[in-house]
């Protein structure tokens, strides 16, 4: 039943959770955001072998593995926005830094283009590269006139790309925004999100309706930026109205994410907003419980090779004998699960090839 692997993720991520009725100092801290993300990347990665077994026809029947299917329907691209959040805090509080009276840390935004966009682009140019190569084992047909856009994340060579490009643009929005403003924090924010935004709207304009995760999660890395400018004052406003801040972003949520289906409502407006009040609760959660392990950190921490190097192994352990003999086919689940644990064991080794551009 693929609703174990729910589960199992679910109990990994509260695996050695603590109620801190004083308060979590470490609520946004490197630790509970890896332990996040760690949760969500494998949530992810299962999400996307169980919508290949389905577009293949091979997901199994059965009441929970429907309910599974139903889950992960359900939470949507809303799987990629603490990714965002956490990206678009911490590049913030990096910037943060005060260099006499300014606002920001020039030599870090100096070094975004170089540490941040570079060092992303490289990485997924090995990809991308072996994806290349493995083109026949995984039966995705490259398109060679394409091939400068699977280099920068606009087209797929077989692999996830489409956060790689959404999280390259706002790192970019971020070094300009910085790079002109400098000396207001509110200008910063209100610079920073509308630039967001613009991108957003952009994806919108040119992506087709059935790409509608190229832009409807942008905004939670604006927010996580604005977050972290303004942590204290937030922190100060939930921490002290705790349990009414998550309900109310609870019922905000669910208001939100009933608009997302309304028609009359673009989904860049109405996902968007349901994406940041999901990402508050959790914010506000994390307030009083304090989440992570060895296991949910580490795959956190790994993010970026779990998810550009995943469809390699379900891609090919899909292609081999073909959709009628494949492996696949008489075993789904130990097919999925074999997936998952060769992409965690690529993603160990993967710091003996990772490129780090200094």
């Amino acid at each position: 039943m693929f609703i174990l692997f729910t589960i199992s993720f679910f109990l990994l991520f509260i695996y050695g959770i603590r109620y801190m009725p004083e308060g979590n100092n470490e609520y946004v801290g490197k630790q509970q955001a890896n332990a996040i993300k760690g949760f969500f990347i494998l949530y992810l990665t299962i999400g996307h072998i169980a919508g290949i077994l389905l577009a293949c026809g091979l997901y199994p029947d059965g009441f929970w593995n429907h309910l599974d299917d139903l889950l992960h329907s359900a939470m949507n691209s809303l799987v990629v926005v603490m990714f965002l959040f956490f990206s678009g805090f911490g590049i913030s509080e990096n910037l943060k830094t005060r260099e006499g009276n300014r606002m920001v840390n020039e030599a870090y935004v100096r070094s975004i283009p170089r540490r941040r966009v570079l060092n992303t682009l490289v990485n997924l140019g090995v990809v991308v590269l072996l994806y290349l190569l493995c083109s026949p084992l995984t039966g995705c047909e490259i398109e060679w006139s394409k091939l400068p856009l699977y280099f920068i994340a606009l087209e797929s060579a077989g692999n996830s790309c489409w956060y790689i490009f959404v999280i390259l643009s706002c790192y970019l929005v971020t070094w300009v925004a910085a790079s002109i403003v400098r000396d207001s924090r509110s200008c910063l924010v209100a610079f920073h999100t509308l630039l967001t935004a613009a991108v957003g709207v952009t994806l919108y304009l040119f992506k087709a309706e059935t790409d509608y995760y190229w832009y409807t999660t942008i905004m939670s890395y604006a927010f996580g930026f604005v977050y972290s400018q303004y942590k204290a004052e937030l922190e100060d406003m939930f921490s002290r109205r705790w349990l009414l801040s998550l309900t109310l972003s609870a019922v905000l949520f669910v208001i939100h994410y009933i608009l997302v289906w309304k028609t009359f409502i673009p989904r860049l407006v109405s996902f968007n907003l349901m994406s940041i009040w999901f990402v508050l609760l959790f914010v506000i959660m994390g307030m009083k419980f304090r989440v992570g392990n060895k296991a949910i950190n580490w795959c956190g921490a790994h993010l970026f090779p779990i998810y550009t190097y995943q469809a390699l192994f379900y891609l090919s352990l899909l292609n081999i004998g073909g959709n009628v003999h494949s492996f696949a086919s008489w075993s789904p689940f130990l097919y999925a699960l074999i997936s998952l644990l060769l992409t965690l064991l690529l993603a160990k080794f993967y710091h003996l090839w990772e490129f780090r551009i200094k």
